[in-house]
């Protein structure tokens, strides 16, 4: 117990600890630990962010400057991304 004000001298001016959220907090890291190789292994090489060594700031400066020098030289560029993985599209139909 540990007691909210200065005063501890009524039990109401103690607050109990909470141990379950560090055995949680224990339990997730363990987990985390044991998956975190697997999972990076099966990540596509081009994603970036979220990924322990890797930084996305590179990539974004890399297309700053190349979309810098495109329009200097006044050259259109057309830039698309497409996922279609993540798409919930029924392609069969």
């Amino acid at each position: 117990m540990l007691a909210k004000h200065r005063e501890p001298a009524l039990v109401t001016n103690f607050r109990p600890i909470a141990s379950v959220r560090l055995f949680y907090k224990m339990f997730v890291y363990m987990m985390l630990r044991k998956t975190e190789l697997c999972l990076d292994s099966h990540q596509p090489e081009e994603q970036h962010g979220f990924r322990a060594g890797q930084s996305l700031e590179e990539r974004l400066l890399t297309t700053i400057f190349f979309l810098d020098k495109t329009l200097a030289a006044n050259i259109p560029v057309w830039i698309l991304s497409l996922d279609l993985s993540k798409d919930r599209v029924d392609w069969g139909a």
